[in-house]
């Protein structure tokens, strides 16, 4: 495969030729034919501020054909520098071998010298631009916020987060953290099926906590609208398992959702995310991946804000969105969920992540809280309210506040203290007049 070709097609297509510089691609990459392709580019670029179609491209260098591109920015670029490394350090040995031959002393020189001067050309990345270069980039940004109200990515399931956001662009992450038993893994499967059957995305999860069977029953039980006790109890007639036969043949036919528990740390995560080559990632839970790359308990915070810091850094690379489960410290147990204090290993995550969302959740009256309380693509301290039942209403906005949350106690709601009898906010609990993004299960085919 001709990588230079497919870069320079891919730019063509996708209009990012400043991405393209600022992850490092430069004129010395390229062969004298693709240079050629490049520096007309580039010079187009320059006096229209503009990258041209491809169908303009052909008219302008008249042995270009245009292909259509089969890999993403990212992975073209580390072709091509790879290419290009190889190409550097064969010839370098050929030019030490003739010094070599002359005299080994000299050659001995030239070799560090000829090291550095490869390091240097080879170096990975690029981050100087000159201001306004990027101005048309820039207008189309904006005009395209404007016109989709504000959203540029892909939209979240409650419209209230989508008013208030630019939504989930490429290369964001977004941290949900919780305790224990607060229903985490329930909303990553509501989320899963949000942007696979409603958004039609290809959806990548790792799940790290419940084997992939056990992940995929819940699914099974959210797409075909069933309630999850009756569920797992095997209450069900033989409407609800054609039902779920049903739902689970539409979903595999998709090939929308991918279920894998593949370890390894952060490797392991890269290599099957460029295997798969989704269009979103789900991970449940992010512990899993730090606990994979240290020996010892008392480094785990640590090693998991670090974690959490290199998946930032890859999935602005590759434009691949994200959203991490993890979990709150002891001290969310009473939390508000507006201190990230709680998050565990907080500080990097806090400041690395796009959106951070606290859950909080009352399971006396099902309702789950869901603040976002550090997060550079929102309204500071948004917050929501949303069904936390288990069966098809899972999801449905109760309320487009969360006031309710600040002064909650989990201990102090089960043993039916004031806190937690769903009295200190009842309209929080009433249903929204604007209905949810999510609209639910398809209805039941009709039995022939």
């Amino acid at each position: 495969m001709n990588f230079q070709l497919q870069l320079i097609a891919h730019i063509l297509e996708n209009r990012d030729l400043l991405e393209a510089k600022r992850l490092g691609v430069r004129a010395d990459m390229f062969d004298q034919q693709h240079r050629d392709y490049w520096d007309i580019l580039c010079a187009y670029h320059e006096q229209h501020r503009e990258v041209p179609s491809p169908q303009r491209f052909e008219g302008m260098a008249l042995d270009y054909v245009h292909q259509k591109p089969s890999e993403g920015l990212s992975a073209l670029i580390d072709e091509v520098r790879t290419q290009k490394l190889a190409a550097d350090i064969e010839a370098g040995l050929v030019q030490l071998t003739r010094e070599v031959a002359a005299d080994p002393w000299a050659a001995r020189a030239k070799l560090s010298e000829l090291a550095e001067k490869i390091a240097l050309a080879n170096s990975v990345g690029a981050s100087d631009m000159v201001f306004g270069e990027d101005v048309a980039e820039q207008i189309g940004h904006l005009r395209r916020i404007r016109d989709n109200g504000g959203l540029l990515g892909y939209p979240w399931p409650w419209e209230v987060v989508n008013r208030n956001s630019t939504g989930i662009c490429p290369g964001h992450v977004a941290y949900i953290y919780a305790r224990e038993k607060n229903r985490k893994t329930f909303l990553l499967v509501f989320l899963t099926l949000f942007y696979a059957v409603t958004v039609k995305l290809k959806v990548l999860i790792f799940t790290r906590e419940l084997t992939p069977e056990e992940l995929a029953r819940r699914i099974y039980c959210f797409a075909s609208g069933m309630d999850y006790s009756k569920f797992v109890h095997g209450e069900l007639s033989d409407d609800d398992l054609e039902m779920i036969e049903y739902e689970a043949k539409v979903l595999y036919d998709s090939q929308r959702i991918i279920i894998t528990d593949v370890q390894d740390g952060l490797d392991g995560y890269r290599t099957k995310i460029a295997e798969v080559k989704p269009d979103i990632v789900l991970h449940d839970y992010i512990q899993a991946i730090a606990d994979d790359m240290t020996k010892r308990a008392s480094e785990a915070t640590a090693v998991l804000a670090q974690t959490v810091g290199k998946i930032v850094d890859y999935h602005k690379v590759t434009k691949i969105p994200a959203i991490l489960i993890g979990h709150a410290n002891r001290s969310g147990v009473k939390g508000a969920g507006y201190d990230t204090s709680e998050i565990a290993g907080s500080d990097m995550i806090a400041r690395r992540a796009n959106y951070v969302c606290r859950i909080i959740v009352d399971d006396t009256t099902d309702r789950m809280a869901l603040l976002f309380n550090a997060s550079r693509e929102t309204k500071k301290y948004l917050g929501l309210t949303i069904q936390a039942s288990l069966n098809e209403h899972f999801g449905e906005i109760l309320s487009e506040d969360a006031l309710w949350a600040a002064d909650f106690d989990a201990k102090k709601a089960v043993t039916g203290s004031k806190e937690g009898d769903g009295s200190a906010d009842k309209q929080a609990a009433g249903r929204a007049e604007e209905p949810p993004v999510w609209t639910g299960p398809p209805r039941r085919p009709k039995r022939m």
